[in-house]
């Protein structure tokens, strides 16, 4: 029996399938902070959850989203071109039933 071994771009993959929170953005500072105040909204819930930081463009354009930063929660685009507070992103994920 052969074993593939795991290449860099499928290990990136397999967290992008897990994660059911996701921040769009190239990576500037607004989209960090978005991530930032996310991972204190989880805090604040008592929650570890993994969280994808999707930077390639086409895979943002997937998403219809014109403007980033931009969260999206279970594959559905709940805020984009802003960027929102720790408490309205643990609002957000309590909407959502998460």
């Amino acid at each position: 029996m052969f074993f593939r071994k795991k290449k860099q771009a499928d290990v990136d993959t397999s967290l992008t399938e897990s994660a059911k929170i996701k921040i769009l953005g190239s990576g500037c500072a607004k989209c960090n902070e978005l991530e930032r105040n996310t991972r204190e909204a989880l805090q604040q819930l008592g929650r570890e959850e993994p969280i994808d930081h999707v930077t390639d463009f086409g895979r943002i354009a997937e998403y219809g989203v014109m403007s980033t930063p931009a969260l999206v929660v279970d594959e559905k685009v709940v805020s984009a071109g802003r960027i929102l507070s720790a408490g309205e992103i643990a609002e957000l994920l309590k909407n959502a039933g998460r």
